[in-house]
């Protein structure tokens, strides 16, 4: 007499949308860092996002200002505005990208570094 022995197994995969790319988002700039004149302008920046529903947030310096609607979601270019420099020596602002947590919170996930010359140079 033969006995057979049938062994089964099932692979589950169960999809996580909305938690899954929240805990994985990793944000590039492009430029990281930029020099621009005394007279301010309206000047491009590229985010890219890991994932198309990633949150973030810009969190904008007194003088230079991200035109991006709060919060956001995955890769996109985006405009900052730079207020004219009428002071003589040059100033830089660090313009932080903040990664939006699906449990409300924040953290740092990359800086625009803005320089931008005086009027007495």
């Amino acid at each position: 007499m033969t006995s057979y022995l049938l062994v089964a197994s099932i692979l589950l995969t169960i999809p996580l949308a909305a938690a899954e790319p929240q805990a994985n988002c990793r944000y590039t700039l492009s430029p990281i860092s930029a020099q621009h004149t005394a007279e301010g302008g309206v000047y491009r920046v590229r985010l890219t996002a890991s994932h198309p529903e990633c949150q973030w947030a810009f969190a904008s310096s007194p003088w230079v200002h991200v035109t991006a609607k709060s919060p956001a979601r995955g890769s996109m270019d985006l405009l900052y505005e730079l207020q004219p420099n009428f002071f003589e020596a040059p100033r830089v602002a660090k313009v932080r990208l903040e990664s939006l947590r699906a449990d409300g919170g924040s953290q740092p996930a990359a800086v625009l570094t803005v320089r931008q010359q005086g009027r007495g140079q």
